[in-house]
């Protein structure tokens, strides 16, 4: 049986994607870091992202 392989990089279209959909959600939010592990993002007002979200509010969401 082979080794299991390491984890890869998002490519710029997954990490454009991504940004586009969280910045949909939280229009302040900003990548923090990406890795092999994944993007993360940073909330810089986290009291106020309730105001950013009201379009949202009942709304589904599905990243997939």
């Amino acid at each position: 049986m082979g080794r299991p392989s390491a984890p890869h990089m998002p490519t710029d279209k997954q990490i454009r994607d991504a940004n586009a959909s969280v910045v949909e959600l939280h229009p302040r939010a900003r990548i923090k870091s990406v890795g092999p592990n994944g993007i993360e993002f940073e909330y810089p007002d986290p009291k106020d992202a309730a105001n950013d979200n009201a379009d949202w509010s009942g709304k589904p969401f599905s990243a997939g």
